[in-house]
């Protein structure tokens, strides 16, 4: 019998509370290899899950956070030129937003999990030096591809408290590069895609 075993290295404790109450892996183990017998991880149909929890214990102490909708909080990104983008990554405008600077990060053929097959789109924190240590800003908002020839725009939920350690969020399949090229779903018109993220809640917590 095979143990896979992951730990979360971006950061090393996780906060669990009343707006965060799960943390793990959007692409844990892939299909093939969960279902490959020879791994050994699906016997009988069957397979066995587990995690290692270790709780840290700190002072009560009072928390101070607003959970509000923030105005104007809208990141708007056009992409010219998309599939002449020779770059591996790049980066929209950066927006303020409650008083924070945010920009998308993409990948317009894939990051190193998704290559070739997928555009992957994270929010980002631009200066998260500037965080306080033991500041925590919590953020829920829409990823969204907008179809430029109809309403069905396709939108992804991204819910994360970001912090001066822990500064991105979001998906490295996004979107299959098949549907972006996909003239009937209207992603893409002479040449342009346009990526948004708009928030729906944001709170500071100290």
């Amino acid at each position: 019998m095979y143990i896979l075993v992951c730990i979360d290295t971006d950061v090393l404790v996780r906060r669990f509370y009343k707006m965060k109450t799960k943390w793990g892996f959007s692409q844990f183990l892939s299909q093939e290899t969960f279902n490959n017998a020879a791994n050994g991880y699906l016997v009988d149909d069957c397979c066995i899950f587990g995690a290692e929890v270790f709780v840290i214990q700190r002072p009560l102490k009072l928390e101070k956070s607003v959970l509000k909708k923030p105005s104007g909080g809208t990141i708007t990104w056009k992409m010219d030129n998309f599939s002449k983008l020779d770059q591996e990554f790049c980066k929209s405008p950066v927006v303020s937003i409650d008083g924070i600077k945010w920009y998308l990060s993409a990948y317009p053929k894939g990051d190193v999990s998704s290559k070739d097959t997928h555009l992957s789109v994270f929010l980002e924190l631009l200066e998260p030096i500037t965080l306080l240590p033991n500041l925590e800003v919590y953020v829920k908002c829409k990823l969204r591809l907008r179809s430029q020839i109809n309403s069905n725009h396709l939108e992804k939920i991204v819910e994360n408290r970001f912090t001066s350690t822990s500064t991105d969020w979001g998906f490295t399949r996004f979107v299959a590069l098949e549907d972006v090229y996909d003239s009937s779903k209207g992603y893409m018109l002479k040449d342009s895609l346009t990526v948004e993220a708009e928030f729906i809640l944001i709170s500071k917590t100290e």
